[in-house]
């Protein structure tokens, strides 16, 4: 468990990985009909898989991305995370 991992204590701050989605170009690429929520799960569900933690165990998720105008990317990003199991 990341609370139990020794030398942290609960409240520490622990990065457990970083992910990068596939880079094609907009509107025309081979993802142009994917919608970003499908990026991030997949993102999120391989980082915890991976590194083998519970989605309860997360306090909070950090995700960087370019938002275009009038973009609704943070709601896109948290609907992911509800998706595979982030609470």
């Amino acid at each position: 468990k990341l609370g139990a991992t020794k030398g942290f204590a609960g409240k520490d701050v622990v990065i457990v990985a970083a992910y990068r989605t596939a880079i094609y170009k907009a509107k025309r690429g081979g993802f142009n009909d994917t919608l970003a929520d499908n990026f991030a799960g997949t993102c999120f569900e391989g980082s915890y898989r991976e590194n083998k933690f519970e989605p309860s165990e997360v306090g909070d998720i950090v995700v960087g991305t370019v938002l275009a105008p009038g973009s609704l990317r943070a709601i896109e990003c948290r609907m992911a995370a509800f998706y595979v199991g982030f609470p």
